[in-house]
């Protein structure tokens, strides 16, 4: 039978005795700080996508309420085009994210408003349905780099359809509400894309995004429906974790990510922690080792035998 060293094997079950433990619970940790970590990541994607998703319908409800105040105007109504100025200025020296409004008879003849491009508004689509008693939306129009999205609205005079309000917004204020997410950390970020996955607010990565970039919206859904605990690659080709919100208007859809790197930057501490307290263990192994040896006169087994040989 082959002789083993006895000091080296006595000091290898030292090591794994005092070992084995710290590589036990760093697992243990690492496994629950993820989990943990992960869920609470989540949560807080979910709270401040939930609160934007309020916001931007806020901002929808707020652009209906102001075409259906002024459709309810007597001059409005009655489509007296001497009258229609001070109303409509007024709106828009108040409320910057209208570019355009005008004001179209039941033909699309513009009553009101200078049609500087001479659009042609019963082509269309958004408007023909507010003639057919919709409001609507247009998908959304991409000009020097800013977005606009349309909106048409019926007019009614004793409840019959007499014309249309027609509204060209600027929907860059939207970029606020996106930037509320970056305060959660350095990489968390929320973006709308339109129902083609093209950016329609800004890139916290990116500059120049809107109207440019484009996300495989399809796949991304896919990903977090699949599971939102499992990290997927965003349009950066960066892993993330991230949740999307359907927005009732044009198939637009909100997201929000953060780095998956950011997130599991504690489990990283961990691990590191681990390695150090195993480290520490081993020279401390050693050094009691060497203690008892020289300061104690404790002999090892080795050593024992080997005295015991020449005594004889």
């Amino acid at each position: 039978m082959p002789k083993y060293n006895h000091k080296y094997v006595h000091i290898a079950i030292l090591l794994v005795v005092s070992i084995l433990p710290t590589v036990l619970a760093s697992i243990s940790f690492l496994s629950i700080d993820k989990k943990t970590t992960v869920d609470l990541t989540v949560k807080s994607l979910y709270a401040i996508g939930k609160e934007q998703e309020k916001k931007i319908n806020d901002w929808f409800n707020e652009i209906v309420y102001d075409m259906n105040f002024l459709r309810e105007i007597e001059s409005v109504k009655n489509l007296q085009k001497d009258k229609l100025a001070p109303v409509i200025e007024y709106i828009k020296t108040n409320r910057d994210i209208y570019k355009d409004i005008f004001i179209l008879d039941k033909d699309f003849n513009v009553i009101y408003g200078y049609n500087y491009d001479n659009r042609n508004f019963k082509e269309k689509k958004h408007v023909r349905d507010a003639m057919a008693g919709n409001i609507s939306f247009s998908d959304i129009i991409f000009f020097s780099n800013n977005p606009f999205v349309e909106v048409a609205v019926p007019i009614y005079n004793n409840n019959i359809i007499v014309g249309i309000i027609y509204s060209k917004i600027n929907i860059s204020s939207l970029n606020t509400i996106m930037q509320f997410s970056r305060l959660m950390n350095e990489s968390t970020e929320s973006y709308i894309v339109n129902k083609q996955g093209i950016f329609i607010t800004e890139s916290r990565f990116i500059p120049d995004a809107i109207g440019k970039k484009r996300i495989d919206i399809a796949n991304t859904k896919l990903n977090i429906d699949y599971s939102n605990k499992t990290p997927y690659l965003d349009y950066r080709s960066t892993s993330v974790y991230g949740l999307y919100f359907a927005l009732p208007y044009n198939n637009w859809t909100l997201i929000i990510e953060q780095d998956a790197d950011d997130v599991h930057r504690n489990n990283n501490k961990i691990i590191a922690t681990g390695e150090l307290l195993s480290a520490l263990e081993i020279v401390l192994v050693g050094v009691f080792q060497k203690i008892l040896k020289t300061k104690f006169k404790i002999s090892t087994t080795e050593d024992d035998e080997q005295e015991e040989s020449n005594t004889k």
